[in-house]
């Protein structure tokens, strides 16, 4: 019953057709293209934080090169998709890389009827 389920909760699952899930994660990005989020068209919304001190580059494409694509800047610049706004692009599978060492990404998935899995 709409009634009683939060207000934002009725208003995602009115904008996605139905219930959604969320799925949260942190991925070690090195030189070689990282997947942090597989193709996936049930995937409504993408939210890609960078959360190191180095730049961050993202790319549909596992064929990538590093810094030809979306640079995240250093320390909180991100990056967000949804179903709405970036169309197919936001089911797209997306990689991530550094030019040298490791750095850390948040990734924040928002998925109609997907149930949560654990990476």
């Amino acid at each position: 019953m709409a009634g009683n389920m939060p207000a934002l909760e009725s208003y995602i699952e009115k904008q996605f057709g139905g219930r959604f899930t969320e799925q949260r994660d942190v991925k070690s990005v090195g030189t070689t293209p990282t997947l942090l989020a597989p193709n996936d068209y049930e995937r409504m919304g993408l939210t890609v934080v960078n959360l190191g001190s180095s730049v961050v580059t993202l790319d549909p494409f596992s064929g990538m090169v590093d810094g030809q694509g979306i640079l995240l800047l250093t320390s909180g610049s991100f990056m967000t998709l949804t179903a709405r706004d970036d169309l197919s692009l936001v089911g797209s599978a997306w990689y991530a890389t550094v030019s040298t060492g490791t750095e850390n990404v948040y990734v924040l998935q928002v998925k109609r009827f997907a149930a949560i899995q654990q990476s």
